[in-house]
C-alpha cells in the first residue's frame, strides 16, 4: 500500500469533520428507479481507510510501498501468526509410575522435557544375631536419573515410543536387597535411547560378635545411558550409593551398637530410615534405596524396598 503522493497530496492528515447525525450505513451506486442518489466519496472516508492500514504497517515495522499488494497481510502474518502457534507453550504432562507401554505425543508438541528414573535397591536384610552378637545390613542405592530437553523431530514415530518403567527393589530377610529394575524410554533402532539404570539393593548383614566393629559394604548407584542423541540433557546423573551398616564394639562381652544404612535418597523422594533393630524401612518415593535391617536380638529381619522408578514427559508446543 501507499499513500497519495499526488500535488495536492497534505503532509498532515486532514481532521475528521463531525458526525451528520445519521445513520452510518454503505455506499452505494444509487437507484434512479427509487431516486436513490449515488454515495459520494469523501476524502476523509480514503483517509480513515488508509490510516487504518498503515497502522498495521507501522505496528509490524514495515515502510509503505508503493506497488506492494499485500503489505497489509504480510503485517497480519508477522504480528500475529506467531500467537496462534506459540514456542515453549507447557500443552500437557504425562506421568507413568509403573509397567510398559508407549507414549503418544500431541501433533501440536513440538519440544518434550523427558524427567525420568530407575527404581530404587532394597535395604539389605539381616541374619539372625548370635551370642551378644550384632547385625546391620546396608542399604539399598538410589536409581539413576536423567532429564532431557528434545525434539520431537528426533524420533522416528511420536505416536508409539515406548518406555519400561522399572520396579523397587525387594527386601528379603536374611539376604541382600535385590536390585531396582531399569526405567528406559525410546528405541535405539529408530531414534533416542534413554535408560537409567537402577540402584543395587543393600549387602546383607552377617553377625558381628561382641567386642568387635565390622561393617556391610556400600551398595552402588543405577548408571544414567543416553545413545543416538546429542541433544540439550539438563541432568543425567547416578544413582546415590546406599550407605554401609555399621556395628560398633561395646566393652567386653557386650553386644555391639547396631546402625543399618540409610537408604539413598532421590530427586523424587527420601530413602528408607534406619533401625537398630528389626526390620528396614520402605523409601519414600519413586528411585529412592530401601533402609536396612539390623539385629540384636537373634531374629533375622528383610531391608525396605526401593521406590519404583518413573516416567514424566512434559509436552511444550
Amino acid at each position: 500500500m501507499f499513500l497519495n503522493d499526488e500535488p495536492s497530496s497534505v503532509a498532515d492528515m486532514p481532521a475528521m469533520p463531525a458526525a451528520t447525525g445519521n445513520t452510518p450505513g454503505w455506499f452505494t451506486g444509487g437507484n434512479p428507479a427509487s431516486g436513490q442518489g449515488p454515495s459520494l466519496v469523501r476524502f476523509w472516508h480514503v483517509n480513515q481507510l488508509f490510516a487504518e492500514f498503515k497502522a498495521f504497517l507501522d505496528a509490524a515495522g514495515i515502510a509503505p510501498q508503493k506497488g506492494a499488494l499485500n503489505q497489509v497481510l504480510t503485517a497480519c502474518q508477522q504480528m500475529f501468526a506467531p500467537a496462534s502457534a506459540v514456542q515453549g507453550r507447557l500443552l500437557r504432562t504425562q506421568i507413568f509410575n509403573g509397567g510398559t507401554g508407549f507414549v503418544s505425543l500431541l501433533s501440536t508438541t513440538r519440544l518434550i522435557r523427558l524427567s525420568m528414573a530407575a527404581g530404587g535397591g532394597a535395604g539389605g536384610g539381616v541374619d539372625a544375631s548370635q551370642s551378644n552378637g550384632a547385625c546391620a545390613g546396608s542399604a539399598g542405592a538410589a536409581g539413576a536419573e536423567i532429564v532431557a530437553d528434545i525434539l520431537v523431530s528426533a524420533f522416528a514415530n511420536t505416536s508409539a515410543i515406548p518406555f519400561i518403567i522399572g520396579t523397587g527393589g525387594v527386601g528379603q530377610s536374611a539376604a541382600n536387597g535385590t536390585n531396582g529394575g531399569a526405567t528406559s524410554f525410546g528405541s535405539s533402532t529408530s531414534g533416542p535411547y534413554f535408560s537409567c539404570g537402577g540402584g543395587n539393593g543393600g549387602v546383607k548383614g552377617g553377625n558381628v560378635g561382641p567386642g568387635t566393629s565390622g561393617q556391610t559394604g556400600q551398595s552402588i548407584g543405577g548408571q544414567p545411558t543416553i545413545t543416538n542423541w546429542s541433544g540439550t540433557t539438563r541432568r543425567a546423573k547416578w544413582g546415590i550409593n546406599g550407605p554401609n551398616g555399621l556395628v560398633m564394639a561395646n566393652s567386653g562381652n557386650a553386644a555391639g551398637v547396631a546402625l543399618s544404612g540409610i537408604g539413598a535418597p532421590s530427586s523424587f523422594a527420601s530413602g528408607g530410615f534406619n533401625t537398630r533393630n528389626g526390620v528396614g524401612s520402605n523409601a519414600t518415593g519413586y528411585a529412592a534405596g530401601g533402609g536396612a535391617a539390623a539385629s540384636l536380638d537373634g531374629n533375622a529381619y528383610a531391608g525396605g524396598n526401593g521406590g519404583g522408578g518413573i516416567l514424566i514427559v512434559d509436552e511444550y508446543s
